[in-house]
């Protein structure tokens, strides 16, 4: 890798670290929300009704996404069905009505399809948590919903924008997660997405977010709203697909600070719910959307008398009755519920990403409720999305329109608009049914357009890319070489060229690697690396390839340069070995420097004795380097944690009397216990301690 390259990466962080705009950008308030309308999602898109086929939003409506190129909505379908379903709809007339029935009703712009058939990488099914248009293709996560043994590893599959045309996505692939989440599980980032403004890509460093929260097994995934920057591009043609985590929280540091997950909280709770996130031009505001209950925290079956709050359940000895008028099946409750915004300053998420804040460091700058005009008790919000070139905000609300959801339009007063891309070619009837429907799209296929759509090449022969990377080899020019020699090469391919192997020839036949170089030059083409010739005739090879595989080769023959002799003519002398040293100084100013050492030895020949002459070189090396940042900062809890050694389970009738555990905190002998909760959690004991730093460790039976 040249010295031009390192010191990039060195002049694009200081650059785009923390931009003037990024830095005065408005913060979006709850004022700045103004609702404008709601409209109805369309019945089932084939046969089998409301339920029981998955062709209907009946209980879905999640993962809501807005697609520029169409002006349309994706979203869910049903849950009572696995794999759960995509569809894509128009957006109607949105009007402020007093009745739902007043209300414009969608179409189906594509019915409801499978798209990741398998769900989830080791058999474990679950909803779809997140869609996202993007380029060509839509990116797609799903998560498996109840994964108590941590099994699960990849979260995302990518296919083309015509799903229910192009058959199953390509996946799972996984996503990198948060350092220190329980087994590397994508409880994480495996929901909920958004794209980024352009203006705080570079900031950030990539183009879009995906993150999760609040889902069952609440110790594999976030407490509270979590965020990761990832480039969707990379879906498919990377695994895992690097991420970097913005925001987050674990159970040693939920965002309420507090009790956690069974705390009473305008924050988090065991009842918090997010649906999704946005992130409008021109604003410093990450909007996360969901549910939060406010009321007290319990624990139990619901009943809708408030005498019975907390009083014991007689069909459930040992657990109580939780005064909740929305749900009555057995969990966590805090009636009541409200539609939610925790508001986010993407200036605090660049931080984390520069390592000046800890993900958990991170708070909202506000949070506030809202109401639309047919909320039910629930107050569930299903997913969010966004339209930058109108600033409208589409919020899926759970069964509204029982069992189907509505979509609730709000238009943001604040922030930029980006225009939207070029529309689809206009649509016409090409099917001669009278009617001018989705059959009427612009074919994808190769064949025949109708007026006005482009016409569609053939793919290659045997499908996919199979166009092979175009490689010229740029040096060395000459046909003798000697030291330090660069081999560069110019590579461009019809999609993208992911890397380029560099390559010596052996004495024995073999090619012996020198460089696999996965990153180029500003240009996007020039790759190159630096070859220590010596005085051996060899083959130089390059081998460029693409994502799709395909590969191109380009060699070349060289001749070592012969040095003038330095020897008496009596003396046989062997080659200088190679240059060794031992560890490279610190960074200083861009350089760091070593000693290297190469040998050889030269023989007499027999006639002067035969003798054996050691001779060595010396030479100081130097390289540039990049100062590495500092370290972030250690977290008391993550290094010295609070550990549950041993514990002797009650009764469910003894409750915590009988109850007897030890525990420690390693390294730390002035830690004392602060707190211990003992709880009654899907009919297993759960076990709470909390020592005098505000720490916590939980052990379950």
């Amino acid at each position: 890798m040249s010295l031009f390259r390192r010191l990039g990466v060195v002049l694009v962080s200081l650059l785009f670290a923390a931009p003037a705009f990024a830095q005065t950008a408005t913060r979006v308030q709850a004022a700045d929300l103004i609702y404008e309308g709601s409209f109805r999602v369309p019945g089932p898109s084939g046969p089998g009704g409301e339920t029981g086929d998955g062709n209907s939003f009946n209980g879905g409506g999640e993962a809501l996404s807005f697609n520029p190129v169409n002006n349309t909505l994706i979203l869910t379908g049903s849950r009572c069905c696995q794999p759960t379903t995509v569809a894509e709809i128009s957006i109607p007339d949105i009007r402020n009505a007093s009745s739902i029935s007043a209300l414009a009703t969608a179409s189906y712009f594509q019915p409801h399809t499978p798209v990741a058939p398998n769900q989830n990488d080791k058999g474990c099914g679950g909803p779809i948590g997140g869609t996202l248009p993007y380029l060509s293709r839509l990116v797609v996560s799903a998560y498996c919903y109840y994964d108590g043994g941590y099994v699960a590893r990849s979260s995302h599959w990518a296919g083309p924008r015509n799903f229910s045309t192009s058959g199953p996505f390509a996946g799972p692939f996984a996503v990198q997660s948060p350092a220190g989440n329980v087994g590397g599980a994508p409880g994480y980032v495996a929901g909920y997405m958004a794209l980024i403004p352009q203006e705080w890509q570079a900031a950030l460093g990539g183009p879009a977010l995906t993150g999760q929260c609040c889902i069952p097994i609440i110790t594999r995934t976030s407490w509270g709203p979590a965020a990761s920057v990832f480039n969707p591009a990379d879906v498919g043609v990377l695994n895992p697909v690097p991420a970097v985590n913005v925001v987050s929280y674990d159970q040693n540091h939920p965002l309420d600070g507090n009790a956690g997950c069974d705390s009473t909280s305008t924050l988090f709770n065991c009842n918090t719910a997010i649906g999704g996130v946005i992130f409008p031009a021109g604003t410093a505001s990450v909007l996360f959307f969901g549910t939060q209950g406010i009321g007290d925290n319990c624990y139990g079956h619901g009943t809708n008398d408030p005498a019975l709050h907390e009083q014991p359940d007689p069909n459930a000895p040992g657990e109580v009755l939780c005064y909740d008028p929305a749900s009555g099946s057995k969990g966590g409750h805090a009636y009541p519920y409200v539609h939610y915004v925790w508001a986010y300053d993407a200036n605090d998420l660049v931080k984390v990403k520069n390592g000046q804040l800890l993900n958990w460091q991170v708070r909202p700058y506000a949070t506030w409720s809202f109401e639309t005009p047919f909320a039910d008790i629930r107050r569930a919000v299903n997913g969010v999305a966004y339209d930058p070139s109108t600033k409208r905000v589409f919020v899926s609300m759970g069964e509204q329109d029982r069992p189907r959801p509505l979509i609730a339009v709000f238009r943001l007063q604040v922030g930029t608009t980006t225009p939207p891309p070029p529309p689809p070619p206009t649509q016409i009837d090409s099917d001669g049914d009278g009617i001018v429907d989705t059959a009427d799209q612009c074919p994808s296929q190769p064949g025949p357009a109708p007026s006005g759509c482009p016409v569609v090449p053939p793919p290659p022969p045997s499908g996919g890319d199979t166009t092979k990377p175009v490689l010229t080899l740029m040096k060395p020019t000459a046909s003798t070489v000697s030291g330090d020699t660069q081999i560069a090469v110019e590579a461009t391919d019809n999609v993208r060229v992911v890397g380029v192997r560099f390559e010596v020839s052996e004495a024995n036949g073999t090619w012996r690697l020198i460089e696999d170089d996965t990153s180029t030059e500003p240009d996007g083409r020039t790759f190159y690396t630096i070859w220590s010739a010596d005085t051996t005739p060899r083959t130089i090879r390059a081998t460029a390839r693409d994502a799709a595989g395909n590969t191109a080769e380009v060699t070349k023959q060289v001749n070592g340069a012969t040095p003038p002799p330095t020897t008496p003519v009596d003396q046989v002398v062997s080659d200088w070995g190679p240059w060794t040293g031992g560890d490279w100084s610190p960074c200083v100013n861009g350089t760091q420097t070593r000693t290297e050492t190469h040998t050889r030895t030269e023989i007499s020949p027999a006639s002067n004795g035969g003798r054996t002459f050691p001779l060595s070189e010396t030479r100081t090396a130097s390289q540039a380097c990049t100062v590495p940042p500092p370290p972030p900062p250690v977290d008391s809890c993550t290094a010295r944690p609070v550990q549950i050694t041993s514990v002797g389970w009650p009764s469910v009738n003894q409750g915590s009397r009988g109850l007897d555990f030890s525990w420690r905190v390693t390294g730390d002998s002035a830690v004392t216990l602060a707190d211990v909760s003992l709880k009654r959690v899907n009919n297993r004991w759960v076990l709470t301690l909390k020592d005098s730093r505000g720490c916590t460790g939980t052990r379950n039976q």
